[in-house]
């Protein structure tokens, strides 16, 4: 007989820009005096969405115990389980409903052979997308019974104290796309379904990928992320289908308005830009993808297009992850998007600061809600795309003091590439996640420095000599520490994590 389970079925993702306001000329006072520029047009729908939600199904592992009877068992016998039960399905219909989660819970508890079989053989029927099991007695075998038969089924177990011993943490089995969670943070059954369901949506993700001619796709392994490329000529032949409408202008008038200042930048390049940013909308639409990257420096050598950094800094201060030409870059900005509610990073070119040991990274295209999609933009400045001097870019001014992650998805032989290398499979690969931390020092002004527009230098924390960091371009800077949060979905997912720095 199959187990009964109650179902919890969540509403949308909580992605401020996702569904975001019309922007119009009777908002745009209103928009500017706020900060506020979170908006999708009525030209374009929707972003893509998967065809489903992720499917999670949630057990929880312990014997069948009577209170009233003398049932000793660890973690003893004043550990309340039915009160523990409830606050753990508490924790995680919170988290379901957050991140839009269809969450399976199952009723009876997993105790022994048989109930393991019967769960097993639900398993194949209704493949979830992610498993979630509460340990709630020492080390109970049923869970491992589970962990080694239930298939490519993401599996995370959640053990509290007083659940697992070091011993038993050490011996736990080290099978593929399996992920232990040994804490007394209850909070931390969130960053299961969190985990869970950044890992369902990598593998349902599909980024636009502009270069060249190129036409196909390509899967990227191990987090099962599609490159859907398309050739640069359509990207640049939607550029005829917009005109310049209300919303259009009421885009432009925000940059210029909600701007600390318009140094280079004239009226028809910012109009020309937020034009771009229609053409980036309405393209995501057609080709059904959740994220964009765009070789710009082909369009600008072939004179076919101006810089696409405002339109791109848009679409990150909206959740959308987006990189200038760079896949390995598009598809980390994705795993930020999806890790840290629709956070996103800056990519950056990196150079070093030899006498005062620091690192400086320097981009023209930055988005401005660095401390998140529902916090006020950071401070900015309109100028020019630095290398032709042409075009809208952004100057954004970092927080001196804040805290930063820096983190990229890597490729075999390090190169950041418009067009990835394919392995004997036919598939691309990131074997690992170059992560560290530092905090931002100062910002740069150009002129007098040469170089990108938003330059912000930032001390590398646990680095003797700057000049032995992976000098790996396009490294995303993300504000917050958010080591944690990577190390679980990279364990989760198969990938190796590799430091900044080596000695």
């Amino acid at each position: 007989m199959a187990a009964s389970v109650t179902t919890s079925r969540s509403g949308y993702p909580l992605r401020v820009s996702r569904r975001g306001f019309v922007f119009t000329t009777g908002a745009l006072a209103a928009a500017a005096e706020l900060g506020l520029c979170n908006f999708v047009s009525s030209l374009v729908a929707a972003d893509a969405e998967p065809p489903k939600r992720p499917l999670v199904r949630v057990a929880f592992a312990r014997p069948k115990v009577d209170r009233d009877k003398l049932n000793y068992y660890w973690p003893g016998a004043a550990y309340d389980v039915e009160a523990r039960q409830a606050d753990y399905t508490r924790v995680l219909r919170s988290a379901a409903d957050k991140l839009s989660v269809d969450l399976e819970i199952l009723d009876a508890p997993l105790h022994d052979s048989a109930g393991v079989s019967t769960f097993l053989d639900d398993l194949k029927k209704a493949r979830p997308d992610g498993l979630l099991i509460v340990l709630m007695a020492m080390w109970e075998n049923t869970v491992c019974e589970v962990a080694q038969n239930r298939g490519d089924i993401p599996l995370i177990v959640f053990a509290p104290q007083g659940t697992m011993y070091l011993a038993e943490i050490q011996s736990f089995p080290k099978i593929p796309k399996t992920l232990l969670l040994a804490t007394p943070d209850i909070e931390a059954l969130g960053l299961g379904v969190r985990l869970l369901s950044a890992d369902w949506h990598m593998r349902n993700t599909r980024l636009l990928m502009v270069a060249g001619d190129v036409n196909e796709d390509y899967l990227v392994e191990p987090v099962g992320t599609t490159l859907h490329y398309i050739p640069l000529s359509h990207f640049v032949a939607e550029r005829q289908n917009i005109e310049e409408t209300e919303e259009v202008r009421a885009l432009a008038d925000y940059y210029q308005k909600a701007a600390q200042q318009v140094v280079e930048p004239r009226r028809e390049e910012i109009l020309e830009a937020a034009k771009w940013y229609f053409v980036a909308r309405r393209m995501l639409k057609a080709e059904n993808c959740h994220g964009l990257n765009v070789a710009c420096f082909e369009m600008l050598q072939q004179g076919v297009a101006p810089p696409q950094c405002m339109p791109l800094a848009q679409l990150r201060d909206e959740g959308v992850a987006t990189a200038c030409g760079d896949w390995p870059c598009a598809v980390s900005q994705r795993m930020v998007e999806l890790l840290l509610s629709g956070q996103q990073g800056f990519q950056q070119n990196i150079s070093a600061n030899t006498v005062d040991n620091t690192l400086t990274g320097a981009h023209c295209s930055c988005h401005t809600r660095l401390d998140g999609l529902d916090k006020p933009p950071a401070p900015f400045i309109l100028r020019s795309h630095s290398e032709g001097n042409t075009g809208v870019a952004m100057q954004v001014l970092f927080r001196p003091g804040q805290e930063l992650t820096i983190m990229k998805v890597s490729t075999p032989n390090w190169k950041w590439l418009h067009k990835p290398e394919r392995t004997a499979s036919g598939a691309a690969v990131i074997p690992s996640i170059l992560l560290g931390t530092g905090r931002v020092v100062r910002n740069l002004d150009t002129p007098p420095s040469g170089g990108c527009r938003t330059a912000v230098e930032v001390k590398v924390d646990g680095v003797e000599d700057v000049r032995n960091l992976v000098a790996l371009h396009h490294q995303l800077w993300i504000y917050g520490n958010h080591v944690r949060e990577f190390k679980l979905y990279a364990e989760l997912a198969g990938i190796k994590v590799e430091p900044l720095y080596r000695t």
